[in-house]
């Protein structure tokens, strides 16, 4: 089972689809999960808008290399320009 990760935005779910259609016709098992901003406080907000990256991209982040999810999918905007230790974009 592949455990993908993604925002709640429209653009990053269409972004999931296309890549869940690769994995349909490989008949490759997939689960994902959505991960919101809608909550959230904003001191939570603007200490991660001063690290470059919205608060969903960093906890999806964090979720790649707590092992929770395997592949992240992101809007290229909302990625900060300093890549993150232990993870590739691709």
């Amino acid at each position: 089972m592949i455990k993908i990760g993604t925002r709640g935005s429209k653009l990053a779910q269409r972004q999931a689809d296309s890549l869940t259609k690769i994995l349909d016709q490989k008949e490759l098992d997939y689960s994902i999960t959505i991960y919101k901003n809608e909550n959230i406080e904003s001191e939570i907000q603007n200490s991660s808008k001063a690290e470059g990256a919205s608060y969903s991209v960093k906890e999806i982040n964090d979720a790649l290399l707590k092992e929770e999810i395997d592949i992240a999918v992101h809007p290229l905007n909302k990625l900060a320009p300093k890549k993150m230790e232990g993870l590739v974009t691709a």
